[in-house]
């Protein structure tokens, strides 16, 4: 139990939140095994007493506390226990078991039972009917469900193992031999090694065995096949879905047959959809890789554990070795879609711009720029204001900074909207989603959460973002942002897409992908409600108009001149970098998306009418104000009040000043609490209000949108978020 609590720990460290000996570090190079002994070796117990935001309690009711009142869900002890160890190092010796905590049971965590003796490393164990060493757990674990985290891949997967295979606490992760393989590793064994691997991944007949389901008698490989055909049939993963429906419907009887030797084929997939279990996701291997749940290579055969799309990709067409991953890996269709893919509820499909297409290689921006949000504006431009933040989303959920300047931007919104002011939008200047790019799991955490965008009740509810990516939406978690042509998530009019970050039209990894089709929303309505069809970034940059506001955003990427500082620093781009084939890779291909950015802001100059233009980008300095300025006709030079706003320092304050007018014109707005230190210099967000002679004020430094220096504590125990039915944890 004591090493579950080490390892939550050393995951907590690995994430920048803790401190040893009273020093911060946002990117340790090593967690070393002196370091887990010196934490054991001051270990108290969960009967330690800790004093934390003027409370004072032992760190089990602290515990029990944040899982009853701060989260909520099945994980509510997992998060209320590693909010604890951030602010209490004295509960670091408290093992989450010891504490007593009770929380809502996910299936998914319960234990699995140990198969046979324990014996060290290679004790087995048996989870979702796939029987494997630890040793094989952690590696596996470390490889697919925690890749690109940061270099931290091994410590994560040892601390899940552990959760769902307690009987592996006698395999320390030291002597698991975990390793973060290279995507070119064959993982060449000896052929003794390899035929007990195949053993221990799948056992010849498994899926005979006969189960009822649904008033169906069959085998558990025709059961699989049963559910993903009736079931699950409209769902990519629906062969997946149904293999665990069975295990579930069928235990004891379905357990030891796995997905792959079913056979199992879903009858309705998405487009360019590939299995995260075929040979088209895995690549075609010279040998055994233990990491995979099938095979690929020549021996499989023998030992009955091909995947099934093994002879007809590997025999037929002979597809080269890839990355091994657990995710789709969706390949360029043979020719490019004459429309582009459907987006999110509410937003038409995308586009083109009216830059027209470059040649050789030119980057070429694809979106819907006449208000696709259908963002209300009030008749007299003077009532319209929108707001600007950067720098917000803070790793692994909310610290108190993020949260007291969400607060803060309700209580601006509500007393607007008492003035009878109308919010037209919120501009994102980047880092939105921190330390390398955005998860699945981030859009609630890091941003419905925290700012209401999915509670009714919230004065922030469904207002639209109108975002750009920063140097920590790049990295590690994220990948394929950065060269979207190697894994491509989405084509719209023969470009490739790659960002999980971007709109749902060239994403199938939002949380609301397809939600614009009433039978999807008919069918899963709990997931639809997550809508982020409303937080809009449609391509690397774009432009927004409003024009009965006389008012127009252009959005602008300009990360291509800090390629280095992507992910924060080497930890959070390394292996992105490395799935790319190198830094020069990723610096052409950001060249070329800062040179149509270029381009944009020329072509907007030329096109505009607005009286209003904002740049929004994430780096001071490069706003690139005067290539719009002097691409503008003649008689609309010295007529257009151009607004700078970025980001990427942590402060809010005002850069520059008209001359004439001495309003703020040029913004810093990065102190939305994401980053970093123990406090962030300058909290807080910038509001901007249009007049009614063409022009706008700004507030950058009120007391109602920024607090005062260091004031603003970047990381620790926020106060308390209480979810709204619509808003997931």
């Amino acid at each position: 139990s004591l090493v579950v609590a080490v390892i939550s720990l050393l995951s907590l460290v690995a994430a920048g939140v803790l401190s040893l000996k009273g020093k911060t570090t946002t990117r340790p190079a090593q967690v070393t095994d002196s370091v887990v002994k010196a934490i054991v070796a001051s270990n108290d117990g969960c009967d330690s007493v800790c004093t934390s935001e003027g409370w004072t309690a032992t760190c089990s009711t602290m515990v029990q506390w944040n899982a009853n009142h701060k989260f909520s869900g099945p994980d509510a002890c997992t998060e209320g226990y590693g909010d604890v160890l951030k602010q209490c190092p004295v509960c670091w010796g408290c093992p989450l078991a010891a504490t007593g905590c009770v929380a809502g049971k996910a299936e998914d965590m319960t234990p699995a039972p140990a198969v046979g003796p324990l014996q060290g490393c290679e004790t087995m164990c048996k989870f979702r009917g796939f029987t494997a060493t630890c040793r094989v757990r952690i590696d596996y674990a470390a490889n697919h469900k925690f890749r690109f985290k940061e270099a931290y891949e091994c410590v994560e997967a040892y601390g899940l193992v552990m959760e769902r295979c307690p009987d592996c606490h006698v395999c320390p992760l030291e002597a698991a031999g975990c390793r973060v393989h290279d995507p070119n590793d064959a993982l060449e064994i000896n052929q003794e090694q390899q035929q007990k691997n195949h053993q221990l991944v799948l056992k010849p007949g498994a899926c005979d065995a006969t189960c009822s389901y649904k008033g169906v008698s069959e085998t558990c490989a025709n059961l699989v096949q049963y559910a993903a055909n009736h079931r699950f049939s409209f769902k990519p993963d629906a062969c997946e879905l149904g293999h665990a429906e069975v295990l579930k419907q069928c235990p004891g009887i379905c357990d030891p047959c796995m997905l792959p030797a079913t056979g199992c084929v879903s009858g309705h997939k998405d487009p360019g959809y590939v299995s995260p279990h075929s040979c088209e996701a895995y690549g075609c291997r010279p040998s055994f890789h233990a990491l995979d749940a099938c095979q690929c290579n020549a021996e499989c055969k023998n030992y009955d554990t091909c995947c099934s799309d093994y002879t007809n990709t590997c025999v037929l067409h002979q597809k080269p070795p890839g990355l091994p991953s657990a995710e789709p890996a969706p390949q360029p269709p043979a020719t490019p879609p004459a429309q582009p893919l459907q987006g999110p509820p509410a937003q038409p499909p995308a586009n083109p711009a009216p830059n027209p297409p470059g040649a050789g290689g030119a980057y070429v921006h694809h979106y819907d720029h006449a208000n696709p949000l259908r963002i209300a504006v009030a008749p007299q431009r003077s009532n319209n204001y929108f707001l600007v933040i950067g720098d917000w989303g803070k790793a692994f959920g909310p610290g108190p900074c993020q949260m007291a300047v969400a607060e803060k931007m309700k209580q601006y919104i509500t007393m607007q909207k008492a003035a009878g002011k109308n919010l037209l939008f919120i501009a994102s200047v980047g880092d939105n989603f921190y330390w390398s790019g955005v998860t699945p799991a981030s859009w609630a955490k890091q941003w419905a959460n925290v700012y209401g965008a999915w509670d009714p009740s919230s004065p922030m509810y469904h207002v639209p973002w109108l975002a750009v990516l920063g140097n920590h939406d790049l990295g590690n978690t994220d990948p394929f942002v950065l060269c979207p042509h190697v894994k491509p998530l989405g084509t719209v009019n023969g470009q490739h897409y790659g960002s999980q970050q971007f709109n749902a039209d060239r994403n199938p990894t939002r949380p609301d992908h397809g939600c614009h089709d009433p039978a999807v929303v008919s069918r899963e309505p709990a997931r639809c409600r997550q809508n982020t069809s409303f937080f809009w970034l449609p391509d690397y940059s774009y432009h927004y108009e409003l024009p009965e506001a006389s008012l127009e955003v252009i959005s602008i990427d300009t990360n291509w001149h800090a390629v280095g500082s992507f992910g924060g620093d080497a930890t959070g781009h390394a292996r992105a970098f490395a799935g790319c084939g190198g830094q020069a890779v990723v610096q052409h291909h950001f060249l070329a998306v800062g040179k149509a950015a270029r381009e944009l802001l020329k072509a907007r100059a030329r096109a505009n009418t607005a009286n209003t233009v904002v740049i929004s980008q994430h780096y001071p300095g490069h706003c690139m104000k005067e290539v719009f300025e002097g691409a503008l006709p003649p008689a609309r030079k010295g007529q257009v009040k151009v607004l700078c706003v970025y980001g990427h320092t942590h402060d809010q304050k005002c850069d520059g000043n008209d001359p004439e007018t001495g309003v703020c014109t040029m913004i810093m707005t990065g102190g939305g609490g994401g980053c970093c230190g123990p406090e962030v210099n300058l909290g807080g967000f910038s509001a901007i209000h249009l007049e009614d002679d063409g022009g706008f004020v700004s507030d950058v430094d009120s007391e109602h949108v920024r607090f005062p220096f260091g004031q603003c504590k970047w990381a620790g125990m926020p106060a308390p978020i209480h979810a709204s039915p619509n808003e997931v944890r």
